[in-house]
């Protein structure tokens, strides 16, 4: 069972919380309940938690979410007075937290590497699903504890990994999971305020995205494609040295944020498949 924690200072939302009839077939335990950002952090202090839910007038709540920088891997969910919206976010909690908990016997996981997957399995869904609730898209990357802005200018590059059905046959024995992993810990970055991870979308297509992070200064579309492109083919290099993967880059685009990464690759994937 997973231990939530509820901090809120409006008696309708602790009353919704109260009203929910059985915690366990939620897959949480009973929830504790603390009104302010001094009396939830002492509670974290003494009480384990698996996922926090806040609904707190702004200053409150802002001061909350400065100290929980202390808990980096601990999950947010805006706490609701509506039973469905409440009912509709602790499912989706208990889905990122099914991920931060697996079960990894055979190769231990520690939580960075667990948030890590987390996010990435959402970018795998985002990308595949083509979602485009906007409400829905802040509180997973809330919950995943994602610093990237869905609000600011990103890049996408589109690549296309070369003979991959050949290479994992005589080539990698490891499985595709595996290189998939291999592929991204060197595409991944994090430079000069702006995240940068890859996500495969099947078998032979893969997309980079750079974004800047919540609170960093501004920078100029051309800056962050320049760093983008270099960071890419540093990393086109990287995997062709190392492991002797061929990948090339196929289109580069720059969205007005986040929120539109869904039908930019769409439109990619199309004129893809047009000119093939």
């Amino acid at each position: 069972m997973y231990r939530l924690l509820l901090v809120t200072d409006r008696q309708a939302v602790r009353d919704t919380f109260s009203g929910i009839p059985s915690w366990e077939a939620l897959g949480f335990k009973v929830p504790r309940m603390m009104d302010s950002c001094e009396s939830a952090m002492d509670c974290l202090s003494r009480h384990h938690a698996d996922v926090i839910a806040v609904n707190l007038e702004e200053e409150e709540r802002i001061r909350l979410f400065k100290a929980l920088d202390a808990y980096p891997h601990l999950p947010i969910m805006m706490a609701s007075e509506n039973p469905e919206e409440t009912l509709r976010n602790l499912k989706e909690a208990e889905q990122v937290l099914g991920i931060l908990h697996l079960d990894y016997s055979n190769d231990p996981q520690d939580m960075e590497t667990q948030m890590l997957l987390a996010r990435h399995d959402f970018f795998r869904h985002f990308f595949a699903e083509g979602c485009t609730d906007e409400a829905k898209i802040r509180r997973k990357l809330r919950l995943m504890r994602s610093r990237m802005d869905p609000d600011r200018r990103c890049v996408v590059i589109q690549l296309e990994v070369e003979g991959i059905a050949d290479y994992l046959e005589s080539r990698w024995h490891y499985g595709v999971d595996r290189l998939e992993v291999a592929i991204r810990n060197i595409f991944g970055a994090q430079e000069h305020g702006v995240r940068m991870l890859l996500s495969m979308s099947n078998d032979d297509t893969a997309y980079i995205v750079a974004c800047p992070m919540l609170g960093t200064p501004s920078i100029e579309d051309e800056a962050l494609l320049q760093m983008t492109e270099e960071h890419t083919a540093s990393g086109i290099s990287h995997v062709e040295d190392y492991i002797g993967l061929r990948i090339r880059k196929k289109d580069t685009v720059i969205l007005n944020s986040l929120l539109e990464l869904p039908a930019a690759t769409r439109k990619m994937h199309a004129q893809d498949q047009f000119s093939a």
